[in-house]
């Protein structure tokens, strides 16, 4: 309630959240932090034996690759930095991904034909040895009707708050066939429509 607030009325934030933390009510993030903070012990105990044994270069999840860093020079980053990045990916990263994955879901149910194309595809990658079980990201980004169904679930409900404007440049831009003159201001989620869902 309180992100909504400020969201709508930004000039309430520093009235509002002083009077959070004197109630001690910022219990949402509190437990979001609380839970980066167990994460984060529970994997560093893990890491330290499998120091010597695993691969640096293998692929790691984020908190394994800051502890690698940190490992290197402990200059680098500290406890707290790697604990407070657990705690915007926890906290941003899960709920835009819930966002998108509900939009392009929603919507691919809403659009049949979308959903039977898109299923088209997966089905002739799979049968070409071109994606893996599960698929890959690498494999993924090479599945054009996919990449756009994705786009388009952005374009129609995008994750996050904040419109993204961007400026036009001197020479103008056209997105999706609409011409946009030098200095106009527009969302780069217009950018994202996709050609194949047309």
């Amino acid at each position: 309630m309180y992100c909504v607030r400020v969201g709508i009325f930004p000039e309430w934030h520093k009235t509002l959240f002083r009077l959070k933390m004197r109630s001690k009510k910022l219990s949402g993030l509190l437990k979001v932090r609380s839970f980066a903070t167990a994460q984060f012990k529970a994997k560093y105990a893990k890491f330290q034996p499998e120091l010597e044994t695993v691969d640096p270069k293998a692929p790691a999840d984020f908190i394994t690759k800051f502890q690698r860093i940190q490992n290197r020079d402990t200059t680098k980053i500290s406890d707290a930095e790697i604990t407070g990045a657990c705690s915007m990916n926890i906290g941003a990263g899960s709920d835009t991904t819930s966002i998108s994955l509900s939009s392009v879901i929603f919507n691919l149910l809403k659009y049949p034909r979308t959903l039977a194309r898109l299923r088209e595809e997966i089905r002739e990658y799979e049968a070409k040895g071109l994606i893996s079980d599960p698929v890959k990201f690498a494999e993924a980004q090479k599945m054009p009707y996919l990449q756009a169904v994705v786009k388009e679930g952005l374009r129609m409900h995008p994750a996050t708050g904040l419109p993204l404007g961007r400026v036009v440049p001197a020479e103008g831009a056209t997105l999706a066939g609409q011409y946009f003159p030098p200095g106009v201001r527009n969302s780069c989620l217009l950018s994202l429509i996709s050609p194949l869902l047309l």
